[in-house]
């Protein structure tokens, strides 16, 4: 679903509500880039196979509901090694 005002549009949620039961496990992993966006993950064991669900729900970039801000900062050092194989 593209171009969302909200990730609370009824459009959204009136479909993701079809994946709250007890038998669907559930994950969300949420990007922060330029445009905001979820994807949701729905897992559910039906017999002898596994169904998978993806919703991927993709917020205007200029939505005047929903944007991204920064909540923080971290600052890291990181040492990496360079190796090679050297043979005489």
């Amino acid at each position: 679903m593209r171009n969302l005002e909200s990730f609370k549009v009824p459009k959204l949620t009136c479909l993701l509500e079809r994946f709250m039961g007890d038998e669907w496990t559930a994950r969300v992993n949420e990007y922060t880039n330029d445009t905001p966006n979820k994807d949701f993950h729905f897992q559910r064991q039906v017999d002898t196979f596994t169904l998978h669900v993806t919703v991927f729900a993709y917020v205007k970039s200029d939505s005047p509901l929903c944007r991204v801000v920064v909540t923080g900062v971290t600052e890291r050092m990181v040492r990496e090694e360079t190796k090679e194989i050297v043979c005489a």
